[in-house]
């Protein structure tokens, strides 16, 4: 199931995006995924495999990229207009208060961690120390052995 899962999400990106000139670096995954999709429930879910020829490229409308000038050129406008002193002393003082504040924030936020990360540790060495220090005599070895050689449904046995 699981190397079906990984097939079908290269399937796609195969068959539009790496060529096999760049696949020849990757010779054990190319293997495994050649033999993967001439099986035949691959097939039967998607179909004869073709390796990509040429790379799918993205393309841009020219509308697209007309409106992304358009709004780097507003932008400009807009910082040319707020260009003023005095904004830029008030901007300079909400910049430093916030920098101020994000870094008191992210050292908070580092002790919480830094405790809550102490305490999982601390709760994890009791749980381990009661464990060892259960009674009991129970032989893995030997539950193992029996195990493994019991018949189906007669498991009970190895647990005596």
């Amino acid at each position: 199931m699981a190397d079906f899962s990984l097939g079908s999400l290269l399937y796609l990106l195969f068959s539009l995006c790496v060529t096999r000139e760049e696949l020849s670096k990757l010779s054990n995954l190319t293997r495994w995924f050649t033999t993967l999709v001439l099986q035949n429930e691959t097939v039967s879910v998607f179909g004869n495999f073709k390796w990509c020829t040429k790379k799918l490229e993205p393309e841009f409308k020219e509308s697209e990229k007309k409106e992304v000038k358009d709004n780097k050129e507003q932008g400009k406008k807009d910082n040319k207009e707020k260009g003023k002193k005095d904004n830029k002393k008030n901007n300079e003082e909400e910049n430093q208060k916030n920098k101020d504040d994000a870094k008191a924030e992210k050292e908070r936020k580092q002790k919480e961690k830094e405790l809550e990360l102490e305490k999982e540790e601390a709760e994890h060495k009791r749980k381990v120390k009661e464990w060892i220090e259960l009674p009991g005599q129970f032989d893995f070895e030997t539950f193992k052995r029996i195990y493994s050689n019991s018949e189906k449904g007669h498991y009970d046995e190895a647990i005596k």
